[in-house]
């Protein structure tokens, strides 16, 4: 499941056997097909194979809209629809991609049967609630921007409690029993958008057998909306280096502009900050010794946070430059000494 923001508005992951392909901005692809059903159908919900009952889903059309909430059985049924375009989706997935698109007509396929899986991206198992969040737009000298973090209960919506992240992304909820769950993530200090409030959406598994003991997130976005990726999925070896400079890239070798560039000491000072130029390089006159964070951002991209261990060179020493391979939202971003 993604977050909600403005290149969102009209974005859906449709189910089908065909596909079709539109963009939305500049960068956003969308898969999708309609499902063609009469005025009449069910929409059965599954998790990981599992019915998922007590689930509330959302018909939204143009002039029409209802909701019913799945039985033991994880189907809902929806009778009597007006003609006309529409979009399925679970209560607690409101405006975001996640769903089914269907289109109605008197004449459409009879006792349709709509899978919907349960939730759209796979939960992170986790032993508790706790540990670090960060926005991709906190990276300021200042410190993280302060979230918003709801635990939902992934069936009903209902809210379980709230907290905030703290100056350096911490926040601790109290842990549930073992279970599905939804953490409604929320930046403080943007505006919503067209109306839309800009908001992560991360499922999430409690089970005290997990291998994760609690969530290390970096979120990002691109046009198609708010991504995250778990650090644990994403090793970070500590690099050796005797200056600060090299290239930002993109996962297929292009340069990325106006990448920022921060260097964190232990005390999670900015102790060096440098743009990326329209080649994707960069380069510090500083120099520096001992133990720190590289953290590297840009928009469209997911961030880096990588330990490294700066030394101060040899005479004779000749500076190695830094590699920098920026993922897209959701994937892992790595550096590298060349």
């Amino acid at each position: 499941m993604m977050g909600s923001m403005r290149s969102l508005r009209g974005a859906a992951r449709f189910l089908g056997a065909l596909f079709a392909t539109i963009t939305l901005g500049n960068a956003c692809s969308i898969v999708y097909v309609p499902v063609p059903t009469g005025p009449s159908f069910q929409v059965r919900v599954e998790d990981r194979g599992r019915p998922v009952s007590g689930l509330r889903i959302n018909l939204r059309g143009h002039n029409f809209s209802r909701t019913t909430a799945t039985g033991a059985n994880g189907t809902a049924r929806f009778q009597n629809i007006p003609p006309g375009a529409y979009q399925l989706g679970a209560e607690i997935d409101s405006g975001t991609p996640d769903g089914a698109m269907i289109t109605v007509t008197d004449s459409g396929p009879k006792n349709t049967t709509i899978p919907l899986p349960w939730s759209n991206r796979p939960p992170l198992s986790v032993q508790a609630l706790n540990g670090i969040l960060r926005w991709p737009t906190s990276q300021s000298a200042q410190g993280l921007s302060i979230l918003q973090v709801e635990l939902l209960d992934a069936r009903t919506g209902v809210s379980r409690g709230t907290t905030q992240t703290t100056g350096d992304g911490a926040f601790n909820l109290r842990t549930p029993p073992p279970g599905l769950y939804i953490l409604r993530v929320t930046p403080t200090d943007l505006a919503p958008e067209g109306g839309i409030r800009i908001a992560g959406i991360v499922p999430v598994e409690v089970d005290q057998r997990a291998a994760i003991v609690n969530l290390d997130l970096d979120f990002g976005w691109t046009s198609c909306g708010v991504t995250y990726v778990a650090s644990h999925t994403c090793p970070r070896p500590e690099l050796s280096l005797t200056a600060l400079s090299g290239q930002v890239l993109d996962a297929a070798g292009a340069p990325i502009a106006r990448a920022t560039v921060r260097l964190r000491n232990s005390g999670r000072d900015v102790v060096e900050q440098l743009t990326s130029d329209e080649e994707g390089r960069f380069a510090s006159a500083k120099q520096f010794d001992g133990n720190y964070e590289l953290a590297v951002s840009a928009t469209g991209f997911a961030s880096l946070r990588q330990p490294v261990r700066a030394a101060l060179p040899e005479d004779a020493a000749r500076p190695q430059p830094l590699r920098i391979q920026l993922g897209i939202g959701g994937t892992c971003s790595y550096a590298a000494v060349r």
